[in-house]
C-alpha cells in the first residue's frame, strides 16, 4: 500500500536481528531524483493477528527523515459476512520540533511545498472559492488521502501481474483532486513505475 506514490522509488524486504521481518522504503524528495539519492525508511513488519474473522498487520519504524520518529502503520480487517469485510487503515508518526528540523521543514514549505494545500477548507475567497489548509497539516492530509487511494487501487486489482492496472486506477483517483495531489502526467508516472519494476525485478 505504500509503494504507489511517485516518491517511493524502491521497496525491499529482509530480516532484521532477532529474525524480525522488515520492509524498507527508499523515498526521494522529488519524483525526478534518482533512487541513489533516496533516504531509507526501514519498517519492522509484524502480523499481530490472523484468523478468518480478524486480520491485523503492523509496521513500525523508530526513526525517519527530517526529525520524524515513532512511525506506526496498521491495517486491520474484520469479517462482516461471507462477502464483506470492514477495513481500517491508520498511520502515525512523531515530529521533533528542534531548531534544525524546524528550519528544514520551513525551507521545504517555503520552496517545493509553497503552493501545496490539504483538504480542510479554512475560509472562502471574496468570490466564494475555498481556501485550503497549508503547511504541515496540509502535508499530512495529502499523505492520508494518498494512502487511502492506494488501498482502493490495490483492491481494484490485487493480482501480482496487475501492477500497471493498479497504478492507472490510483492515478485516475488522485487526479480527481488536482489542487492537492497532481504532480506529473500519466505517462511520466507510468514510465517511472516501469523503471522501478525493471530495476528491482518485481511487479510492484
Amino acid at each position: 500500500m505504500l509503494t504507489l506514490h511517485i516518491n517511493n522509488r524502491r521497496c525491499r524486504t529482509g530480516t532484521a536481528p532477532q529474525g524480525r521481518e522488515t520492509l524498507t522504503l527508499y523515498v526521494v524528495r522529488r519524483y525526478d531524483k534518482p533512487v541513489d539519492q533516496a533516504f531509507e525508511l526501514p519498517f519492522v513488519y509484524r502480523v499481530a493477528s490472523t484468523a478468518p474473522e480478524h486480520l491485523s498487520v503492523e509496521m513500525t519504524a523508530a526513526s525517519g527523515p527530517l526529525g520524524t520518529s515513532n512511525y506506526r502503520v496498521t491495517l486491520e480487517a474484520v469479517t462482516l459476512d461471507e462477502r464483506k469485510s470492514f477495513l481500517h487503515f491508520s498511520y502515525s508518526y512523531s515530529y521533533d520540533h528542534n531548531m534544525l528540523v524546524r528550519l528544514g521543514t520551513q525551507a521545504y514549505l517555503a520552496t517545493f511545498g509553497r503552493d501545496k494545500v490539504g483538504f480542510t477548507v479554512t475560509s472562502k475567497t471574496p468570490d466564494g472559492q475555498p481556501e485550503y489548509i497549508r503547511g504541515l497539516r496540509g502535508l499530512v492530509e495529502r499523505n492520508a488521502m494518498r494512502y487511502f487511494l492506494t488501498l482502493d487501487a490495490y483492491l481494484s486489482a490485487p493480482a501480482q501481474d496487475q501492477a500497471e492496472r493498479r497504478q492507472r486506477h490510483w492515478f485516475a483517483a488522485a487526479e480527481q483532486y488536482p489542487r492537492q495531489l497532481h504532480e506529473v502526467d500519466l505517462e511520466t508516472y507510468l514510465a517511472l513505475k516501469r523503471e522501478d519494476r525493471q530495476r528491482d525485478g518485481t511487479g510492484r
